[in-house]
């Protein structure tokens, strides 16, 4: 009906001359981000991820500037990963918090490959790595959830 009306009032406009609308369809679906994470973002938590390796995994702070620059944010996040995880039962003082905290790795990672990342740097980093690899092989490739999982256990 709506276009009907449009079309009555265009031909009173126009002094009854020919009126069509003519439904477009896009050829092509865009499909959103996965992640909402923003470059600010990003750049903060690569920065985390860059102090993180510079202070507890040296060899790993210096290997990384010799890896191809599309894959390094990959390698950031995953070194960085495995220093949190490493680190959780030097800095909790009981069982409890520890497990808790592993947990939330868990939870962190699976939400950050599903394409909805926590606001923890690595989270973000590990899903902008994730999306970036999807997109550069067209979908063929990702990151197992469960080699992190494997890591934590």
């Amino acid at each position: 009906m709506r276009g009907q009306t449009a079309c009555r009032t265009l031909r009173r406009a126009l002094g009854r001359q020919q009126c069509q609308f003519r439904r477009t369809y896009a050829t092509e679906v865009q499909q959103p981000a996965a992640t909402v994470s923003s470059e600010a973002e990003v750049g903060s938590a690569r920065a985390y991820c860059l102090d993180l390796l510079r202070k507890y995994d040296t060899p790993s702070f210096l290997l990384q500037s010799y890896m191809p620059p599309k894959t390094r944010d990959a390698y950031l996040a995953i070194r960085a990963f495995n220093i949190e995880v490493a680190r959780t039962a030097d800095t909790t003082s009981t069982p409890t918090i520890g497990s808790m905290r592993l947990q939330f790795q868990r939870d962190a990672i699976s939400k950050a490959l599903a394409g909805t990342p926590p606001k923890q740097p690595i989270a973000v980093l590990l899903a902008h790595a994730a999306e970036d690899l999807q997109r550069r092989t067209n979908g063929k490739s990702k990151f197992s959830k469960s080699w992190f999982h494997r890591i934590i256990s």
